[in-house]
């Protein structure tokens, strides 16, 4: 007996000193009941009590008997967003069918239920959570009486022990039901706004959910459907409600404009604008007007641009044609307010339109009128080079701009060609048919001040200013004697004077030059050789003077 006593001290002090526990990882939640058999061999019910001060989240925890979880069972939830906790201080019951028939009690309504199953003879349960990591266990040897339960002992201080011994911990008591049952479903709120501060279980007023599950302002509530921008052809009222915009309201957009199209301007310019309401916009009474000064407009009769689509307005519908440089465009309502333009353009280069291209203007040398808008693509035979000599041939079909080095297609055969319209003349270098705005400069009527007539077209061609007045064309450019306008040349490769005397005194200076360096290489090569005739002259010269010398003396 006496060594019995020693053995249960012994085992108590090597707890107390911190041996490590063999069966629960953690003492928030314990095993404080078991029955195994309750009034009735097959009456069984075990359960678990929260030791701390908050509530513990037990979702998906279970208690296994013998490694089995189907005895006494596992809280399951019914969804993915319900979880199970278990208040401070209270019980969560498991129970066997036949021990709740017996119990017709309120508090048993949150138990789980199981088949009898559990030996009085020995055995043991076990608690672990949702990631099967272990809280607690409780194992019996001995049979227990009916009408008896293990029961887990409370300290002096109230709370209950727990020691790993279960010999300690655990002691048979009379069979009673725990007296606070706490388990309850918690369903957390779902956050359906996660880019907003806060939970949002439900739309904020004002909002919208776009087709990414994102919150965003609906800026037009009035409207049916999320509106996250201002729809085109609607304005937003003071009070937040967005209205359509009366037909003279609607915005138009200027997209593309032709200053400097390729030969003649006539016909070929253009000014194109877009309509990007969900709706026809009647342009009666709009008016497209040429800047800077915009002292030049055209004024829309009656005519429609549909949703969606383009109008290109050519310049000989305008009133006024597109200069080459240093021009804008903008376009007014019938209000007279402005509802779009396009900035000004510096010198335009030939057949490059100035367009609206993915959110800014530029040039580019792919013109699209009534189609959506391109970037430039690499130019290749329509690109002047810089010499004559350094040029690449031009492909098969076209021939070569002596003015300006280009490369241009040339329309067929003059034997193939069909003949001209009778108010055109045929080109004899490109084969191609121009338009005469007469038949005889008798008949035209003469060109208004500051313009003068082409000799091969008879058309009128502004004179930029008195050439006396005119700015200096830049590196690379020269002025046409005819329109005093620069335009690119190519750089001529330098020639020798054609004057006969100058040509002959630059021969004579070649041949006095080639003349020296012959005579110095010479030298150069043989003045070894120089060096031992001039040698051999000399001592035959000295030889000779001495025998001289010699015959004066006999004689």
């Amino acid at each position: 007996m006496r060594l019995l006593k020693l053995l249960a001290f012994a085992t108590v002090i090597l707890s107390l000193l911190g041996t490590a526990p063999v069966s629960a990882a953690s003492n928030d939640v314990l095993i404080s009941h078991v029955a195994p058999s309750g009034e009735t061999a097959s009456a069984e019910y075990a359960a678990i009590y929260n030791n701390t001060d908050a509530d513990i989240d037990i979702t998906g925890w279970c208690l296994t008997y013998n490694g089995s979880s189907s005895k006494p069972g596992c809280l399951v939830p019914p969804d993915d967003s319900t979880r199970f906790i278990l208040r401070p201080h209270s019980y969560m019951v498991f129970a066997s069918t036949a021990f709740l028939e017996l119990h017709d009690n309120p508090a048993l309504q949150t138990a789980i239920s199981f088949k009898p199953g559990l030996s009085d003879s020995g055995g043991g349960v076990t608690l672990v959570d949702e990631e099967n990591i272990e809280h607690d266990s409780f194992s019996w040897t001995k049979k227990s009486p009916v009408d008896m339960v293990y029961q887990r002992a409370v300290n002096q201080q109230g709370v209950m022990q727990d020691t790993n011994i279960d010999d300690i911990d655990f002691t048979l008591q009379a069979l009673v039901l725990p007296d606070e049952i706490g388990l309850y479903e918690y369903v957390p709120p779902v956050d359906i706004c996660d880019t907003l501060p806060g939970i949002q279980q439900q739309l904020p007023d004002g909002y919208g959910m776009n087709a990414s599950g994102q919150c965003v302002p609906d800026v037009c509530q009035s409207l049916p459907g999320l509106q996250e921008v201002i729809p085109a052809g609607y304005e937003r009222t003071s009070d937040g409600t967005c209205r359509e915009l009366p037909p003279e309201s609607a915005v138009v957009d200027i997209t593309e404009l032709l200053p400097n199209p390729t030969s003649y301007d006539t016909g070929k310019e253009f000014v194109e604008l877009y309509n990007p309401n969900d709706r026809a916009v009647q342009l009666a009474g709009y008016r497209l007007e040429l800047g800077p000064a915009y002292t030049k407009a055209f004024v829309f009769a009656d005519q429609i641009i549909e949703p969606g689509s383009y109008v290109t307005i050519s310049d000989e519908v305008l009133d006024f044609s597109l200069p080459n440089s240093d021009a804008s465009v903008r376009l007014r309502n019938q209000a007279g307010d402005v509802v779009s333009e396009a900035p000004v353009y510096g010198t335009a280069p030939e057949a490059h339109t100035w367009a609206f291209t993915d959110g800014v203007w530029e040039f580019t040398n792919v013109t699209t009128p009534g189609v959506i808008n391109q970037a430039s693509s690499e130019e290749s035979g329509d690109i002047a080079e810089s010499a004559t000599s350094s040029l690449s041939p031009c492909p098969e079909g076209k021939y070569r701009n002596p003015e300006t080095n280009r490369c241009r297609n040339i329309s067929s055969r003059a034997a193939d060609l069909k003949p001209c319209a009778a108010n055109e003349y045929r080109n004899a270098t490109t084969n191609r048919c121009r338009k005469l705005s007469a038949f005889s400069s008798a008949s035209l009527t003469p060109c208004k001040p500051g313009q003068v007539r082409n000799p091969d077209t008879n058309r009128c061609r502004s004179v930029a200013t008195a050439s006396t007045a005119l700015k200096a064309c830049a590196e690379g450019y020269e002025r046409n004697s005819e329109t005093n306008r620069c335009r690119k040349v190519a750089a001529q490769t330098p020639q020798l004077p054609d004057d006969p005397a100058t040509t002959r005194d630059a021969n004579n200076l070649l041949m006095m030059i080639m003349l020296g360096l012959t005579v110095g290489y010479g030298a150069y090569e043989y003045r070894y050789d120089a060096a031992n005739l001039y040698h051999r002259l000399r001592t035959g010269r000295v030889k000779r003077r001495a025998s001289r010398v010699s015959q004066n003396t006999v004689s």
